[in-house]
């Protein structure tokens, strides 16, 4: 369970290309994703996201902030639940 920042590196806007996701904010990429991860976008990149799960995967949450560019939900499910880990 870690928070994940997206920083997009450009070349590939899928969300489960672990290049675009790092530790930090504005980081460098290479973190990937894991289950109850919260995933944040903020002000570290500007390169759109392409939100591509091609497995369950369970987080811990999505946060926006000052995120200027498009996140996109593309042929998935989203499924949202109250339940508390």
């Amino acid at each position: 369970m870690a928070n994940k920042y997206w920083v997009g590196d450009g070349s590939d806007p899928r969300s489960n290309v672990s290049s675009n996701w790092s530790t930090t904010s504005g980081g460098t990429g290479g973190a990937g994703l894991s289950n109850y991860d919260t995933l944040i976008f903020d002000s570290g990149s500007t390169s759109p996201c392409d939100i591509v799960v091609q497995y369950t995967l369970y987080l811990s949450g999505i946060k926006v902030y000052d995120f200027d560019s498009t996140i996109r939900f593309r042929d998935d499910t989203f499924t949202t639940s109250n339940t508390t880990r």
